[in-house]
């Protein structure tokens, strides 16, 4: 018995039995689904004549599940044969980009918080070098002292502490709101391949200069209130995991989202896009 040769991926008619057609990631079923773009003509009713039309043989059935690849027919205009299996769920925009997935995003942000704050303290290194020193110092005195509490405000720690925290704050602001727009993303986005987009229009590939000045200037504000208490930069940061659309708190007042241009199914859509602005 020789091996199934999987179809390429591709948009392939809705083994659920809808009017639709459902993509096929190459391996498996996604949950996505369009109308037909050139849908099958109705067939033209028989003549009438005197004699009987020739029997013809009955259309396949579709199982009740589904998700086992489809079978290419060739140039026979049948409709893929399937069989059970399963399928997975991918969110995308409304034109039919997938969304960037949680762990894709906050890797982003770890590289983004790595990169900007080594930026920070480059573009702070006054400060940077007194917090090192005090850091040294509170260090020995903590050996020496096992046990006590260090006293912080006695060392020349807190005031150059800050200045280094809002100097990376403002480089990351100023970056964000140039790299959105210009680029499409963030070093760490870039990286991974994510893009932020306008909602619900992953083919977009810009967002306005407005649009970013105004999500780069809600993540600021989260982050200088995380300065006095955690949970607003906790709650943003980790907003996706339950929302809908994937949003964090500076997607949904800029309504933006983030995408993912990498994968079978991403570079199948947008391929399809840049096809047909052709």
């Amino acid at each position: 018995m020789t091996s199934q040769t999987l179809p390429p991926p591709g948009w392939y008619d809705d083994p659920g039995g809808s009017s639709q057609e459902r993509y096929w990631e190459g391996t498996r079923w996604t949950k996505n689904l369009r109308d037909r773009l050139d849908p099958l003509p109705e067939p033209a009713p028989a003549a009438t004549t005197g004699r009987a039309a020739p029997a013809s043989s009955p259309a396949p059935q579709l199982p009740q599940q589904f998700g086992a690849p489809p079978q290419q027919s060739g140039a026979t205009g049948m409709a893929p044969v399937l069989m059970p299996t399963r399928y997975k769920m991918v969110r995308t925009t409304a034109d039919g980009v997938p969304l960037a997935g949680f762990g894709m995003r906050a890797l982003a942000t770890l590289v983004d918080w790595v990169l900007m704050g080594l930026l920070g303290m480059l573009l702070a290194w006054p400060w940077t070098v007194r917090v090192w020193r005090s850091l040294q110092q509170m260090t020995a005195w903590s050996l020496e002292n096992p046990g006590l509490v260090v006293p912080v405000q006695d060392y020349d720690y807190l005031t150059p502490f800050s200045i280094v925290q809002y100097v990376t704050l403002g480089a990351c602001f100023v970056a964000q709101v140039l790299l959105v727009k210009l680029l499409g993303g963030t070093v760490g986005q870039l990286l991974l391949g994510l893009r932020v987009v306008p909602s619900e229009t992953g083919l977009t590939p810009r967002v306005s200069w407005r649009t970013s000045l105004l999500r780069s200037g809600v993540w600021l504000a989260v982050m200088a209130a995380t300065q006095m208490v955690l949970f607003p930069m906790m709650i943003s940061y980790l907003r996706p995991l339950w929302h809908p659309r994937l949003k964090t708190w500076h997607d949904s007042l800029a309504d933006t989202q983030v995408i993912t241009t990498r994968g079978t199914f991403a570079e199948s859509v947008l391929a399809g896009a840049r096809r047909a602005q052709k």
